[in-house]
């Protein structure tokens, strides 16, 4: 990940817990329908997946999410995020990264009732910016 991206923008990645994830698609599409209101934060997002290069661009293409996918396929980002889940699983979670990459803010977990883009949102404060 690139700290020059953070220095200039709200680095915010997404992770999903597997390409096949029907609700981590669904999540990406809700995110993707706010970009609008996200955009007034200054925000660039990554989208972090376990997976092959090949099935982590199917999920990008079938979502048309217009920020970079990172395959995570030996776990190394999800690792220093400390959010792996199982061996071919990474946790679901929304992570603001500081300028040094550090971790800022984090939402882990994710349901059909809970995306956590509310809670981006409400920690982000993007309706009070100008």
């Amino acid at each position: 990940m690139s700290q020059a991206l953070a220095k200039a923008h709200i680095m915010i990645v997404i992770t999903i817990k597997a390409t096949w994830c029907s609700v981590c698609r669904q999540h990406l599409l809700r995110i993707k329908e706010q970009l609008g209101d996200f955009e007034k934060c200054n925000v660039s997002f990554l989208v972090l997946s376990p997976g092959s290069n090949e099935s982590v661009q199917e999920v990008k293409f079938n979502t048309d999410f217009p920020f970079p996918f990172i395959p995570d396929q030996n776990f190394s980002i999800a690792k220093k995020l400390d959010l792996i889940l199982s061996l071919e699983e990474i946790m679901p979670a929304i992570v603001i990264l500081n300028e040094d990459l550090s971790i800022k803010w984090m939402r882990e977990g994710r349901n059909v009732l809970n995306f956590g883009d509310a809670d981006l949102k409400e920690y982000l404060g993007c309706e009070n910016w100008i």
